[in-house]
């Protein structure tokens, strides 16, 4: 199975990848780790080294968070533009069968709700996405409930899952 772990190096997005190694047989599933190096980033990163806007700084800081995360993933791919975008046309060029996010890391709106991205991953993809808070903590089994109404979309996250 191929998944896509999305992420932008928040505290969600961290948990995301916790979870994907806690639920995950590395030999079952090929993962790549995707950041987009977007205009937000590039005004939060620039402020931060440069003191200005700085797409420069937005592309460093997105390789620093793909090459943190790839560490026992399998690839890294940095994209440029607006996140959900960038998201979904990688989904749809490479297909992949997953796709796991953080959700709800930017404003305190997003804290409550899920955040922009995540929202519009699950409403854009075309294959099936998993939004993170928190991952599980400790070691050992992890109880998930899957929720099937006997949908062809059901029975698919059952054999995902699987």
């Amino acid at each position: 199975m191929k998944v896509l772990y999305a992420t932008d190096g928040s505290e969600p997005a961290i948990h995301a990848g916790k979870l994907i190694e806690r639920i995950g047989d590395p030999d079952k599933i090929e993962t790549t780790v995707i950041t987009v190096s977007s205009f937000d980033m590039a005004v939060e990163e620039g402020r931060a080294r440069y003191g200005h806007y700085s797409p420069m700084a937005a592309d460093e800081r997105a390789t620093e968070i793909v090459d943190d995360a790839v560490e026992g993933l399998a690839t890294g791919v940095v994209a440029a533009g607006d996140p959900a975008f960038e998201i979904v046309t990688t989904i749809e060029r490479e297909w992949f069968d997953l796709t796991v996010v953080g959700g709800g890391s930017g404003t305190w709106l997003d804290q409550v709700l899920l955040g922009s991205t995540s929202t519009n991953l699950l409403h854009s993809s075309p294959s099936s996405v998993i939004v993170v808070r928190r991952a599980p903590e400790g070691h050992g089994r992890t109880s998930i409930i899957v929720c099937a109404d006997g949908s062809r979309g059901a029975e698919f996250a059952v054999r995902t899952l699987a």
